[in-house]
């Protein structure tokens, strides 16, 4: 995955391909994190899906 540059008005940008972003960025580590805290807590967490259900109410 490269990147792409963009000149405007004489500055120069660089853009990453989004994989690229999530990857540099620490992406996987996060993913980790709330897929390890989502096991550890699915039961006793309030989850978007109960706040449907208590709206409803």
């Amino acid at each position: 995955m490269g990147t792409k540059r963009l000149s405007r008005m004489g500055q120069s940008f660089r853009f990453c391909s989004p994989a690229d972003l999530w990857q540099k960025s620490g992406g996987e580590k996060l993913e980790e994190f709330y897929l390890k805290w989502y096991d550890d807590n699915k039961d006793t967490a309030f989850l978007a899906k109960d706040m449907w259900k208590f709206i409803q109410n």
